[in-house]
């Protein structure tokens, strides 16, 4: 999950919103603006690899967040 600024899973959890008009979906391919977060992202995929782009439109705390247990705490929290 692509987060900006301070993120406690508590607060938000995974959600965040959107509107359906800034979606683009086709296959193999999808875009869409998440406004609670301030980030653009891309999702792309070939036949073994799905490839994700983030654009944060804040210049500073930016990071990912990778739950990979999916519990109620966060496993990592990668920053840049």
């Amino acid at each position: 999950m692509p987060v900006s600024g301070r993120f406690e899973i508590k607060d938000y959890g995974y959600a965040s919103m959107y509107n359906h008009n800034s979606e683009v979906a086709n296959p193999g391919y999808y875009r869409v603006f998440l406004e609670n977060r301030d980030i653009d992202v891309q999702l792309t995929s070939t036949q073994r690899v799905g490839v994700y782009k983030y654009k944060y439109k804040n210049k500073k705390d930016n990071s990912i967040v990778l739950d990979l247990n999916h519990r109620d705490y966060v496993l990592a929290k990668l920053k840049w």
